[in-house]
């Protein structure tokens, strides 16, 4: 609510574009949350170069992050303080643009989080690692999963095999790949994306199971037996273990 009301007196407003290179941290945790909730449209990068690409063609209002012209840093946007608005609630509204230029929307997210939660049966308290990019719909949903859970998010550093004692893990590719080979007893469940799908539109479809972080823990992928979500009942449909 803090960063959602610094957004609002920083001169945005609901349906503006606002771009970002954070990623891997829980500041851009909050800042997504905070664009969500207030209505405007995000839009990430993984640096100055992907920015100038992006921008013009899509015309972003500002930017908030590292090292993007003319933006502001994380801290003096939260300095900027202010009262955030009584919160956005249409679920189907246009959430952002993933390093690309066509939209995503927060019922994407929504439902990758609703898939990975009751996927992993993320139980209260529970700490989840999650090696994920949150440039992505998979790595929002999974933040997302850990959320509505009431679980614990751990973020490992970004490259590291720390897997910070977690009863579950869920990983894309550059974090399965920082993973590679490491194992925690804590470990119970999991999964890891392989290969790339539509996140903006696409359903990702459970292809199986490997070994990994020392446990079984399920696949995801753009083929494959299971989908991850029914889009249609805006829910998940339990399956058994492969």
């Amino acid at each position: 609510m803090v960063v959602a009301g610094a957004l609002k007196s920083s001169g945005f407003s609901a349906g503006d574009i606002v771009a970002t290179d954070l990623d891997y941290t829980s500041q851009s945790i909050l800042f997504q949350m905070a664009i969500a909730h207030e209505g405007m449209q995000l839009m990430t990068v993984k640096d100055a170069a992907q920015y100038n690409s992006l921008a013009p063609r899509l015309g972003v209002a500002g930017a908030v992050g590292n090292s993007l012209p003319g933006g502001i840093s994380f801290s003096d946007l939260v300095k900027a303080g202010g009262k955030a608005g009584e919160g956005a609630t249409d679920r189907n509204y246009d959430l952002g643009y993933y390093g690309t230029d066509a939209i995503a929307g927060n019922r994407q997210v929504y439902l990758h989080g609703v898939g990975l939660g009751g996927l992993l049966q993320v139980q209260p308290c529970e700490k989840v690692c999650m090696a994920v990019s949150h440039q992505s719909v998979f790595g929002m949903g999974a933040v997302l999963a850990a959320i509505v859970r009431s679980g614990i998010i751990y973020l490992p550093p970004v490259g590291s095999p720390d897997l910070g004692e977690c009863d579950v893990v869920i990983a894309d590719e550059v974090g399965a790949q920082a993973l590679s080979g490491k194992s925690d007893p804590s470990v119970k469940r999991g999964l890891v994306k392989v290969g790339s799908y539509n996140e903006q539109l696409g359903i990702p479809l459970i292809n199986g199971s490997q070994e990994f972080a020392g446990t079984r823990v399920y696949t995801l992928a753009a083929e494959g037996q299971h989908p991850l979500f029914d889009a249609c009942s805006d829910t998940y449909r339990a399956i058994e273990f492969f």
